[in-house]
């Protein structure tokens, strides 16, 4: 039990560490990065890792390390942004869903499994395509369609809290729907809700950076994970760093993220955890 313990306290402090170090990151970045990352120096023209440029250069001389530390600012805000559009707009529809019930919960799941019987991956690709090749295009058909992923999961969430003895006796006292989703239902799913949309960080990172890498999420000379690895593509072979780092920063962050998911469940559940 101890050693069990332990090791998801080591999950746990692990997953934070390599978030925080990459928040830090992006947040400092002018401060961290040794230049700009779209200066151009031709005469360092697909440079292999030196003193002078740690990680190597690209095709037109710019700093690969640069580029991976700026380029954490939009790989980690894609991320972070799809999350927050899919909890709050499918938080607060299955929230309301769950507790209203009736036509309001039917209408609500039948939009649910219409969108989830169909392919993510075509969806994504053709919602980012109709709407535009571009980081933020991206993160909104991302986050669209993470909603029903969220609705139905804090609607099941939802549905438990309004069956426990205290929240029925609410309703039956005449409080108001939004009295019992700030005072009950809120409350109670915040912990399953924080696990959950942690562990979707990491999709939602990797899902922008598959979008960039095929051309429809940053673009040119923007700095983005997806975009890096993309581009040094053509070069892996020989000028190997291109691609490298940048695909090791994106490993990184879903490792840390899917980490701090499962350290943070079994903080936040533990019921869950002695089951």
């Amino acid at each position: 039990m101890m050693q069990g313990s332990a090791k998801r306290r080591l999950m746990l402090v692990v997953g934070g560490a390599l978030i925080g170090f990459w928040i830090v990151i992006a947040l400092f970045a002018p401060l961290v990065a040794p230049c700009q990352p779209n200066d151009i120096d031709l005469d360092a023209y697909l440079a292999a890792p030196s003193a002078a440029h740690l990680l190597g250069t690209d095709e037109v001389g710019r700093d690969i390390l640069s580029r991976v530390i700026f380029g954490a600012r939009a790989s980690l805000l894609t991320a972070f942004g799809v999350v927050a559009i899919g909890l709050v707009v499918g938080g607060v529809l299955g929230a309301f869903a769950g507790l209203i019930g009736g036509w309001v919960d039917l209408l609500a799941m039948r939009f649910v499994d219409l969108m989830l019987s169909m392919p993510s991956l075509v969806l994504a690709l053709a919602l980012t395509a109709a709407l535009g090749p571009g980081i933020e295009n991206a993160m909104l058909a991302l986050g669209i369609l993470s909603v029903p992923f969220y609705l139905r999961f804090v609607r099941s969430q939802t549905l438990l809290v309004r069956e426990m003895e205290y929240v029925k006796w609410s309703e039956q006292a005449g409080a108001s729907l939004w009295f019992r989703l700030r005072r009950h239902v809120a409350p109670n799913i915040a912990g399953p809700v924080v696990i959950i949309a942690t562990l979707h960080c990491g999709a939602a990172l990797l899902a922008g950076a598959a979008l960039s890498f095929i051309g429809l999420g940053a673009q040119p000379p923007l700095a983005e994970w997806g975009a890096l690895v993309s581009a040094g593509r053509h070069y892996i072979l020989d000028q190997w760093w291109y691609s490298l780092f940048p695909g090791v920063a994106i490993l990184s962050v879903s490792v840390g993220l899917n980490l701090l998911g499962d350290g943070l469940r079994d903080l936040l559940d533990p019921q869950g955890d002695a089951s």
